[in-house]
């Protein structure tokens, strides 16, 4: 550790610059360690050498290192330099975590300019032990390669209360309502996901979904879709899993029109979480003007209490504009949020739940409720001409 790190560090007053496995500073004292899911050879420990000359690579999306700060702090940003920082830009996924059970993405994006230096990411102030950068490629190739990693604490160990379960779902919903920085989309949604429909990937960074066109229809389903859903093997109950989705949202659609752009769908036929984008005369929302082509973006809720579904108003678009939402599962506790304003409930658990989002396009009459079993007749009648939904700037974690 040189001067420079010394100072740094009596002054913020924790900041892990250069710290090396199992060292301690002071009479609060701290270790960080360090691990990674693979290397070329150029391992781990290399990103807190205080050296800008070596560093931690590995090849593939989705390759990520670790840091274990050995007790629970507020982490305030992260200063990363990159390998041939000067040439490429790199995407990655930062992500924290009190106990590596429930982790909370932060920041998800392309480091902010070419340089070999250190870059700051700042992020929002959020209790954790433990730091995770996972990698997303680059503009040359899927290689994440950092050459030095600083995290910046803003003081003493966070209260035991604070590192309780209950924390880390306010983390998760503070974190929720962050700006995605954009990026390539993340491996897990090639890996995790399954398409109704054609493959929705237009290109590295977002994906197109046409339900006219596609016209896939379902067993007890409302309308054509095109969707990606969870695959069999990984879907469980609410309460089994942490699942974090984001993505700025761009709907295309006539005057009249009704879709989902996601959901948690339950083991059966019945539904948990709906986000809808609808320009219907529904009470209850912003606007509730059918045919205005001003268009509600709204949340349905199942709660784990029992009852009927609990609708929340999240805002207006129209056709053609964008908003970002994003989606939390805490293990049974979902919020939801867009345009600033969130919704947090305990949802029913729904047996082999699973995330789906894309464009289901609904029957219903924009004015009342009237439901049709021929879906090409009914949207003809309704003029629903146009139906796209584009997702881009996408985040996703599951534990």
């Amino acid at each position: 550790m040189n001067i420079t790190n010394f100072m740094r560090i009596a002054a913020r007053p924790f900041c892990y610059a250069g710290l090396i496995s199992g060292l301690l500073f002071g009479t609060n004292a701290m270790a960080l360690t360090v691990t990674s899911s693979g290397s070329d050879g150029n391992v781990a420990a290399n990103t807190i050498d205080n050296n800008l000359n070596t560093r931690w690579s590995a090849n593939g999306i989705g390759q990520w290192i670790q840091y274990d700060l050995g007790g629970t702090y507020t982490v305030d940003d992260l200063s990363i330099a990159f390998y041939k920082g000067t040439e490429r830009y790199a995407t990655i996924e930062i992500q924290v975590s009190t106990d590596k059970k429930y982790w909370t993405t932060v920041f998800y994006g392309v480091q902010p300019s070419k340089t070999n230096s250190q870059q700051n990411f700042n992020i929002t102030d959020t209790a954790a032990r433990y730091v995770k950068i996972i990698g997303h490629g680059n503009t040359s190739n899927n290689w994440v390669s950092l050459t030095e990693v600083d995290i910046n604490t803003l003081g003493g160990t966070v209260s035991s209360a604070s590192s309780s379960s209950s924390s880390v779902k306010s983390s998760s919903s503070s974190s929720s309502s962050s700006t995605a920085t954009g990026g390539s989309i993340p491996a897990a949604i090639y890996s995790n996901f399954e398409a109704e429909g054609s493959s929705p990937y237009v290109n590295g960074s977002s994906m197109v979904f046409q339900a006219l066109v596609e016209k896939v229809v379902t067993s007890n389903g409302n309308g054509w879709r095109h969707e990606l859903k969870l695959i069999k093997d990984l879907r469980q109950g609410m309460t089994k899993n942490y699942e974090y989705f984001k993505a700025d949202v761009k709907v295309d659609l006539s005057k009249g029109g009704k879709l989902i752009a996601l959901q948690y769908h339950a083991e059966d036929t019945g539904t948990i979480v709906k986000v809808y984008v609808s320009d219907s005369d529904e009470s209850g929302f912003i606007n509730s003007v059918a045919k205005d082509g001003i268009f509600d973006v709204y949340v349905r809720m199942l709660p784990a209490s029992g009852g009927s579904e609990q609708k929340y108003a999240l805002g207006t678009i129209k056709t053609g504009e964008s908003f970002t939402l994003t989606s939390t599962n805490n293990y049974g506790t979902v919020t939801v949020a867009a345009f600033g304003k969130s919704k947090t409930l305990a949802v029913s658990d729904g047996g082999a739940s699973y995330l789906k989002f894309g464009n289901y396009l609904q029957s219903q009459d924009p004015v009342g409720s009237a439901k049709c079993s021929d879906f090409a007749a009914c949207y003809a009648k309704f003029g629903i001409t146009t139906a796209k939904v584009t997702m881009s700037n996408v985040s996703y974690s599951r534990k």
